[in-house]
């Protein structure tokens, strides 16, 4: 289960027997089919105890089903508008990063090909997909060559920009602010005056290194054992469609054979 953006309920139904609104179409990621779709939901019911709303819905585009749960549905009904319920999905779409919030750290020439692709492919255009990919991956590739390099095929302009990526440098500055005159050596040196916001920061810095130096790693390990199984997957499948097609040549030769043999006799 997860939790999906209040903005993705677009339209509000008022029950009569309990006087609260109920959510009847819900736009999110299909966990089907990975669509931007909408769900109109079906078999809505609110139990009072937990102060939650569920209901159902099958995607439109593949048919997968999906559940949604709404809590705090009385805050909600509240006439001030304060009220903000959490909306949350099960099976939990695939998470893809919103590209937009990140738009200050990324160039405007890589980010306006990588909003494009993630939209293209949230369409469900898959051919477009594919080839607008392989361009924001040439455009991100061409900002790290060195100046002198021209561009080239993707495979040598990833191995040119490896020299000038330094992802030393975040392992450099912390290891500098853990130095004496460093700000995050002061702050563990103040652990008994630890607030709320200098724990959430430190915090954060122990979860993105987490991040950095394990689970990123490997899972760029398990993609490419995908894109290994996948070329497989269709290698075979092409192989299959020529079998195919030669034996449906025999087929339509020993046909013609026959025939001939026929008329002879």
């Amino acid at each position: 289960m997860k939790q999906i953006p209040n903005e993705s309920i677009k339209k509000w139904a008022y029950s009569n027997s309990n006087k609260l609104s109920h959510p009847v179409s819900v736009a999110t990621v299909c966990p089907g089919c990975s669509l931007n779709v909408v769900f109109n939901t079906k078999r809505r019911l609110y139990d009072p105890n937990r102060d939650t709303s569920s209901c159902s819905s099958d995607c439109p585009a593949c048919g997968a089903t999906a559940h949604f749960w709404v809590v705090d549905m009385v805050a909600h009904a509240r006439e001030d508008g304060e009220g903000d319920p959490g909306v949350y999905m099960l099976p939990a779409p695939q998470e893809h990063m919103d590209i937009a919030e990140h738009e200050e750290s990324i160039p405007d020439s890589v980010l306006q090909y990588c909003k494009t692709a993630q939209d293209i492919y949230f369409s469900g255009n898959l051919m477009a997909t594919n080839v607008l990919i392989k361009t924001a991956l040439e455009t991100i590739f061409d900002d790290f060559l060195p100046l002198g390099n021209s561009r080239t095929e993707l495979s040598t302009m990833i191995r040119d920009s490896i020299s000038t990526i330094n992802h030393n440098e975040p392992l450099a500055n912390l290891s500098s602010s853990t130095r004496k005159s460093g700000d995050l050596h002061a702050l563990f040196q103040k652990h008994h005056g630890t607030d709320q916001d200098t724990a959430d920061a430190m915090m954060q810095l122990l979860e993105t290194l987490i991040m950095y130096l394990y689970i990123l790693p490997e899972r760029f390990k398990q993609l490419e054992s995908r894109f290994t199984e996948l070329n497989g997957a269709a290698e075979t499948q092409n192989i299959s469609d020529d079998s195919n097609k030669d034996n449906a040549g025999l087929l339509h030769k020993n046909v013609y054979i026959e025939a001939d043999d026929h008329k002879a006799a």
